[in-house]
């Protein structure tokens, strides 16, 4: 390394790094990483290993997901190195953990779900589901994915569990302040599912209601067979006039209201399939 440094004293290290993006790249083993990281340390003369190299798209998709599952696995030292990563949860404390604090990382994870694979993916997300629940959460809250299926099996297990304990209600305003589609999707998962649905669904009313939200829920309209079952259970519960509510969605919902409100009485009716 002092001879390369001696021959190329002006040689870009962050540059180098980035180049590990090559077919022929790869590494399997802690020491094998930490050896490669402290090498570009020592060249770089002491500044951090530029570990954003390893994040975003990679051609060697295959590599990179070896890394980042090294990187997550790592020792303290190893998991320290992703708080230089730009991207943090915006909640202040979670600081104490670097790697599932990061966006970055759960992004890029997710992205590598579509290059290879859900099996090989998901498996990494079991820890933090354990140990760090609402850092996970916050970080897939503000994550830009497409909906792939790892994405929406997080959302929706890591959303039962917070809307239906009624001691979690800050972490879902906080979810709400990040990303409203997250906590809506939340709410659809766990009124659809046979075992859940009418406890979900007065659960998904309880919170609105918490939250001040009812009236701005049964405003969406990408949803909108969630949105009327919630709307007949609150007007149940006399907090809407439900007839004002239907006419004011009918005219503003066109087609696709009535549609999915003609479905929901045949349902309703006759036991068919919506």
């Amino acid at each position: 390394m002092t001879a390369l440094q001696s021959t190329v004293p002006h040689l870009d290290w962050r540059k180098v790094a980035g180049l590990l993006d090559a077919p022929s790249f790869d590494v399997n083993s802690h020491e094998g990483l930490a050896f490669l990281m402290a090498a570009v340390v020592m060249g770089q003369g002491g500044a951090p290993f530029p570990v954003e190299v390893f994040c975003g798209k990679w051609r060697n998709s295959a590599a990179q997901l070896r890394v980042l599952r090294l990187l997550v696995s790592g020792d303290s030292n190893m998991q320290q190195s992703l708080q230089n990563l730009p991207r943090r949860t915006r909640v202040d404390d979670v600081s104490a953990h670097p790697v599932w604090s990061s966006v970055d990382v759960i992004e890029t994870l997710l992205l590598l779900a579509d290059a290879e694979g859900f099996d090989q993916v998901f498996p990494i997300f079991r820890a933090p589901l354990i140990t760090c629940p609402e850092v996970l959460l916050y970080g897939l809250a503000q994550s830009k994915p497409a909906w792939g299926p790892i994405y929406r099996d997080l959302i929706s297990m890591l959303m039962s569990k917070y809307l239906m304990d009624t001691s979690n209600i800050a972490v879902v305003r906080q979810v709400w302040s990040m990303n409203k589609t997250v906590v809506i999707q939340g709410m659809v998962d766990m009124t659809s599912q046979t075992a859940t649905g009418r406890q979900g669904l007065a659960r998904s009313f309880e919170v609105a209601q918490e939250l001040g939200l009812v009236l701005e829920i049964l405003s969406l309209k990408h949803t909108w067979r969630f949105v009327l079952d919630l709307a007949i259970f609150a007007a149940q519960q006399n907090a809407i006039p439900f007839a004002n509510w239907v006419a004011k969605n009918a005219e503003d919902g066109g087609s696709d209201f009535a549609h999915t409100a003609v479905a929901m009485l045949r349902l309703r009716a006759y036991g068919g399939a919506a």
